[in-house]
């Protein structure tokens, strides 16, 4: 990666962040079935540019006394609309080490991504947008989407499966509820009348990963 590249990100990145007009934060408890797995935080901050999102997330899962899984994961993306202008990502899962940095040139996002010592790197044309649960409109009405911890570009789709009940900052709230599918992730997501993000459930293999709401 060049320093120009890098110092571009990291201005950006950083002036925006210093611009911050308004917060949002959403808090989230996972589970994995039915057993607590840590945290998933994000901060969604209006600025003069547009909004600024900060994501962390910290899963570990223990069998007798061992560690069996552990996930940490943060990224920061800047959007102009709906559209991502930065991204700068890292995770780590288990011994697998992921890391994403995105930027907007023209029409085009530059990805740059590498999984342990593997790097790659493409363009992206056109509105490229993420798993931004937190704005319906954007996950649910894309048909492909950028995935921030791997740097893959997904096929997605998206269907309303109608109003339940689910509980959500310890209240019983009627929700609405969509399904989006990405390759093999069947991802059930709930949102208030307003669109405010409630709920995540997704399953594979028998197991399933559940964020609720603080």
């Amino acid at each position: 990666m060049s320093v120009r590249y890098l110092t571009c990100l990291i201005l950006m990145l950083g002036s925006l962040q210093a611009a911050a007009m308004s917060d949002e934060a959403l808090r989230f408890k996972v589970f994995l079935n039915e057993r607590f797995l840590g945290h998933h935080n994000f901060l969604v901050s209006e600025t003069m540019a547009g909004h600024q999102v900060a994501s962390d997330a910290s899963f570990e899962f223990k069998l007798m006394f061992i560690t069996a899984f552990r996930y940490q994961h943060s990224v920061r993306e800047q959007w102009q609309g709906d559209c991502l202008s930065a991204v700068e990502s890292t995770t780590q899962e288990n011994r697998n080490r992921y890391a994403v940095e995105a930027i907007r040139a023209g029409d085009d996002l530059n990805v740059r991504s590498r999984v342990n010592d593997t790097a790659f790197a493409g363009m992206l044309s056109g509105c490229i947008g993420s798993f931004a649960y937190w704005n319906p409109r954007i996950v649910l009405e894309a048909r492909q989407l950028l995935n921030v911890q791997t740097g893959e570009y997904v096929n997605v789709r998206s269907d309303y499966l109608g109003e339940e009940q689910i509980t959500a900052g310890g209240k019983a709230i009627t929700a609405r509820k969509f399904r989006l599918q990405a390759r093999d992730l069947n991802i059930d997501l709930w949102y208030s009348a307003s669109n405010e993000w409630l709920g995540l459930e997704s399953t594979e293999s028998g197991r399933t990963l559940r964020y609720e709401r603080i």
